[in-house]
């Protein structure tokens, strides 16, 4: 925007305000709220991202807690070999003690 265009619109705006204060209050108005809902709106999605990536490290690390006993309870079989027999068998560390 040229500083040309923008002087035509301020004096078009001022016009605006001059003819009808309330109509362009309830504008500046609308446009302020709009902007703090956009605001809110992007703080919601941080917080539901960040939310989500706290779940996905919860369920790794009970992922790889579940992989590391069932590899120290069954010895002498190939690490994948065990821990696939582990897991499909549903066995739990809280089962073994």
């Amino acid at each position: 925007m040229t500083k040309d265009e923008f002087d035509a619109l301020i004096a078009r705006l001022e016009i605006q305000a001059a003819r009808d204060p309330a109509a362009y209050q309830r504008r500046v108005t609308l446009l302020a709220l709009l902007g703090n809902v956009y605001l809110g709106a992007l703080l919601l999605v941080i917080v539901a991202i960040l939310i989500a990536l706290a779940a996905y490290v919860m369920v790794l690390k009970a992922i790889r807690r579940e992989t590391v006993s069932c590899r120290q309870r069954i010895p002498g079989h190939s690490v994948s070999r065990a821990v696939d027999s582990c897991l499909r068998t549903g066995r739990s560390r809280s089962a073994s003690a």
